[in-house]
């Protein structure tokens, strides 16, 4: 079960980005003038309707993901799994940019307790 949605999220994901880089270069290479209004009302559809596609398949990918990471799907409901895939995995970078960001952020906070700031005055 969780293959074929791994699966599926996938093929919809790419269909979707697929869908809407073609659409969005098509006017670059298809007129050399001004685009037909009738043509550029229904890009604007198709592009609006590839980039929900793309959004939501790509949050069901990472659940999936998540799910086959973790071996079950109830797993989905606990934030610690969902936590442990953000800063255990790479992503695409986004854990590092998760780690990177926790990092920066305990860094500030340390630098405010050294230096006094945002400290409650009485």
């Amino acid at each position: 079960m969780i293959a074929l949605g791994l699966i599926i999220a996938r093929l919809l994901h790419y269909i979707a980005t697929t869908r809407l880089a073609g659409v969005s270069f098509f006017p670059l290479y298809g007129y050399a003038g001004t685009e037909p209004a009738i043509l550029d009302q229904w890009r604007k559809r198709v592009l609006l309707a590839a980039a929900v596609v793309a959004l939501l398949s790509g949050l069901i990918w990472f659940a999936f993901t998540v799910a086959n990471m973790s071996g079950d799907l109830a797993d989905l409901a606990h934030a610690e799994t969902l936590l442990s895939v953000l800063r255990d995995t790479s992503l695409n970078g986004l854990g590092r940019t998760y780690a990177a960001v926790r990092r920066n952020h305990r860094r500030d906070r340390e630098a405010r307790l050294v230096t006094g700031e945002g400290a409650v005055k009485t």
